[in-house]
């Protein structure tokens, strides 16, 4: 049952609850209980979603879940309204990027970075290199995930509509014309 807004308007809450809440789910994972950690920091940042240690903590609560996609979606609303040390967040988001295989994205950060010259000097030599790899396990994925053009056309309509769907821009070029036939079969 939803309580009246004037109603909920009246409820103080505990000073420094957000606080509280957060070492209770740091104490939970340092214990091993990541679960219950997440109940209590996910409690936490609905009381103060700018905390940069509630943050940072929910996402290592996250990480250790195995929950990567939610991680991401911390820090990249981090780095959006500026929560936080801005290169501390930079590196545990490509950390987490790493983990789901999102080597595209690893690119376009580190490039841009490198590019205007954001980096701290002290750590150039050290996001080249991880720019490095990321390419070339994007490469390796990109030869391992090449598609054999009957396999895109398995399935009913919906499927290979979602199969096409999945292609970036190159792969699209590759199968135009496959694609296009494809349709026009469809269409007949």
């Amino acid at each position: 049952m939803k309580k009246d807004p004037k109603e909920q308007d009246n409820v103080i809450p505990f000073p420094q609850l957000e606080l509280r809440l957060l070492n209770k789910g740091r104490n939970c994972l340092e214990e091993g209980n990541v679960s219950e950690a997440i109940e209590y920091l996910e409690e936490a940042k609905r009381i103060d979603d700018e905390n940069a240690d509630i943050l940072y903590t929910l996402t290592i609560a996250y990480v250790q879940q195995g929950n990567f996609t939610k991680a991401k979606q911390i820090l990249e609303e981090m780095m959006r309204f500026g929560i936080g040390e801005y290169f501390d967040v930079v590196e545990l988001y490509v950390t987490v990027l790493f983990q789901l295989y999102d080597y595209k994205k690893i690119n376009t950060l580190l490039t841009m970075l490198l590019d205007e010259e954001q980096i701290p000097s002290h750590k150039v030599e050290q996001y080249t290199e991880l720019l490095q790899l990321s390419e070339k396990l994007a490469k390796e994925m990109k030869i391992k995930q090449q598609r054999n053009p009957k396999d895109l056309f398995k399935g009913d309509f919906q499927r290979v509509i979602q199969n096409i769907m999945e292609l970036d821009l190159e792969d699209i070029h590759t199968y135009l014309q496959e694609i296009e036939r494809f349709l026009q079969n469809e269409l007949e």
